[in-house]
């Protein structure tokens, strides 16, 4: 079984708003993300929460199957709280995929073509890969998951692609969204706004 974890635990300083709450059409990118995992057929959905918990929780606890996971060290930055994600895996999880809330353009299919390659390869890790580019989600075997569990805190999940150079699966993709961060208010003018999402 496929785990999906959204990271939604950041403090969003320079967007100035949470961005799990903004709007992308009718949805806010944390309630996009969530049918986006749904529609590609993952189960079990985590969403890690942190600066914003409340109001997050409270917009999305009725969309979905989702189970909420608290990161008390949020400060920390982004990969305490996949580590708290990891942590926190339902028994009978053999992958993870991890997205971050802040890339919510990636295409459902991109999703389906993700998981289904991995299962296919069985590599420690997915990623998929825009114009040369890495992107998210990505996705953990049981393996990487404890690994990701072993980094310090001065290190970042991109350590993995190092420690597995040679066990990892680049899935070469059409969909630009596996590399566009919503980070700031130009981005999303620009992304999101401009482009009538």
């Amino acid at each position: 079984m496929v785990t999906a974890i959204i990271l939604a635990a950041g403090e969003s300083r320079r967007m100035q708003t949470p961005k799990a709450l903004l709007k992308i059409g009718d949805e806010t990118f944390g309630e996009c993300i969530a049918r986006k995992c749904n529609e590609a057929g993952i189960p079990v959905i985590y969403v890690v929460t942190g600066a914003h918990r409340e109001e997050i929780q409270q917009q999305m606890k009725n969309k979905y199957e989702l189970d909420f996971i608290f990161n008390f060290r949020y400060p920390e930055g982004q990969l305490s709280s996949l580590k708290e994600g990891l942590r926190n895996l339902p028994t009978g999880s053999s992958a993870a995929l991890i997205w971050p809330v802040d890339q919510p353009l990636v295409q459902v299919e991109t999703v389906q073509l993700l998981l289904k390659q991995h299962a296919a390869a069985r590599k420690h890790v997915t990623i998929p890969v825009y114009d040369s580019k890495h992107g998210h989600p990505v996705v953990y075997d049981v393996a990487a998951i404890h690994t990701a569990l072993s980094l310090k805190n001065s290190q970042t999940a991109k350590e993995l692609q190092t420690i597995y150079a040679n066990d990892l699966l680049l899935v070469n993709v059409s969909d630009e969204g596996v590399i566009r961060d919503i980070d700031t208010p130009g981005d999303y003018q620009k992304y999101i706004t401009s482009a009538g999402s």
